[in-house]
């Protein structure tokens, strides 16, 4: 569905079939105007960075709930998850 969007201009052809060309030429411009306009915001939200997801808590800090050897308990996000950890934790408590 959404890939349709990117064909609107192309299935706004038949418009100068049904209509007039008088009418036709405005109304095709509309779409295409439009279209850019779309256009425009896609490319504008795939280029931002991600917020979700695994690629976003790999650069997150958080808090230390427990520790028990190498494995930790940790907070980030208000979201409790599992982590290992290449250090004895030694000074960990």
């Amino acid at each position: 569905m959404c890939h349709l969007i990117l064909l609107l201009p192309v299935l706004a052809l038949p418009v100068f079939w049904w209509l007039p060309l008088t009418l036709a030429g405005p109304v095709y411009a509309a779409v295409c105007g439009l279209s850019a306009w779309i256009y425009y915001y896609v490319i504008r939200a795939m280029r931002r960075p991600v917020e979700t997801g695994s690629e976003e808590l790999l650069h997150s800090t958080g808090e230390v709930i427990s520790v028990d050897g190498r494995r930790l308990r940790v907070r980030i996000h208000g979201e409790v998850w599992a982590a290992e950890s290449d250090d004895c934790g030694c000074g960990l408590q």
